[in-house]
Formats: structure tokens, C-alpha cells, sequence
């Protein structure tokens, strides 16, 4: 399911003194022209994978380009969040938010589509169950995490 593309496919080595992954690998998914998928570990084992293609959907239906509305639902435990000072041209120019159901050990990264103006599932990530959770394992600086303010159903 995951051909090896050498000289394509990141297997890199990080900086753990900021608390970030000791090990990070990411497999390009070619064939779908997507980002594929990222494999982090920590001390040798993997501690987070971060789903970026379209070629996996989760049992209940949720999938890259799914609507907030429906993780939300298929998630109702989860809390929001924004990864503040993301907001790059390549995530529509504005900051991602997430979706994180700590209890259930999954994550949902969303960015901006302009076209469709809504916000729309960029990765799934997952986590072990009941643990903390932060993008790619670790915020770098200047990006800062913030939790937002649930609002009412």
C-alpha cells in the first residue's frame, strides 16, 4: 500500500530539544497527488501518524475534504483549537484549525478553501487515546497553540 519512492520520501532525524518527534518519516502519496502520510516517533517508537490523502477514509465516513460540520458530529467530544501563525498560501491564508477528541485519540486539521469558502479536512490524525495532542508532535515558534472558546449547540 505504501510503495517506497527513495530519493522522494522524508526520513528525517529532528531536534528533540524542543520537545519535537525524534523521528519523523513521510511517505508521498505520488499516485494521488497528495501529501501523503507521516509516521512520528518518539524514543524509537511511533507516538502520532498523520493521515494527508484521500486514498484512506475512517469507518464512519470521514475523509480528507469533509465539511466541519460532519467530524464535528461523527466527534461530538472533541474540543476546537487554531495553530496560530499557519496561515500560509498553501492552507487558503488562513490559520488551521483542529478538531481533537483527546478521549477517542484522533485529530482533524482543517484548512481554507476559498473557492467553496468553508473549511474543509486537510489531515486525520491519530494518537494514542487519552493523551495530549499537538500538530506534527510539536509547536514550533513562532506558531503558538490556542484553544478556542466552544460555543453552544
Amino acid at each position: 500500500m505504501f510503495p517506497n519512492h527513495p530519493g522522494i520520501d522524508e526520513d528525517a532525524t529532528d531536534n528533540v530539544q524542543d520537545g519535537c518527534p525524534g523521528r519523523s518519516y513521510h511517505w508521498l502519496d505520488i499516485d494521488r497527488n497528495a501529501n501523503g502520510v507521516y509516521a512520528y516517533f518518539k524514543n524509537g517508537k511511533l507516538y502520532q501518524l498523520s493521515v494527508h490523502t484521500p486514498r484512506f477514509a475512517l469507518a464512519n465516513g470521514v475523509h480528507i475534504d469533509s465539511r466541519t460540520e460532519e467530524v464535528k458530529q461523527a466527534y461530538p467530544g472533541g474540543r476546537e483549537y487554531m495553530l496560530l501563525g499557519s496561515g500560509s498560501a498553501v492552507v487558503g491564508g488562513k490559520d488551521l484549525i483542529y478538531w481533537v477528541d483527546m478521549a477517542d485519540g484522533i485529530a482533524f486539521e482543517f484548512y481554507w478553501n476559498g473557492r467553496k469558502h468553508e473549511r474543509l479536512v486537510s489531515g486525520i490524525d491519530i494518537f494514542p487515546k487519552g493523551s495530549d495532542y499537538l500538530p506534527s508532535g510539536c509547536i514550533s515558534p513562532p506558531q503558538k497553540w490556542q484553544q478556542l472558546k466552544q460555543t453552544p449547540r
